[in-house]
């Protein structure tokens, strides 16, 4: 994955992602992963379509060591895409990134939980 930034958060904060431009994306899938010392999965995923509402994805943060928040592409061609990630609850986060992708690696955030 590559790691856009790091924070960290609580038990019980509450995560946003949006993809507000995928540029030229074959298409793409939202994910939150949550790792553990055994190993860890899949905690939710999300379709373009909510990733790119206002709403955006969303999830409550549970009792990990942390997660990845990520967006798992489909690159054709070089590309554009934007995307935020906002953290309420015990923290306040609110990152906006614009980044070029060429190819299918996984980006996003990584969040641990004190």
């Amino acid at each position: 994955m590559i790691v856009l930034g790091g924070f960290f958060a609580r038990n019980g904060d509450r995560i946003q992602l949006n993809v507000s431009d995928a540029g030229d994306l074959t298409t793409y899938l939202g994910v939150l992963k949550k790792f553990e010392d055994s190993g860890g999965g899949v905690v939710v995923s999300w379709l373009p379509a909510e990733l790119q509402s206002d709403e955006g994805g969303h999830a409550i943060l549970g009792d990990a060591h942390g997660y990845n928040v990520m967006i798992v592409p489909v690159v054709k061609d070089e590309t554009k895409v934007t995307v935020r990630l906002r953290i309420s609850g015990s923290v306040t986060v609110d990152d906006e990134q614009t980044i070029t992708i060429s190819d299918d690696d996984p980006f996003g955030w990584r969040i641990f939980i004190k």
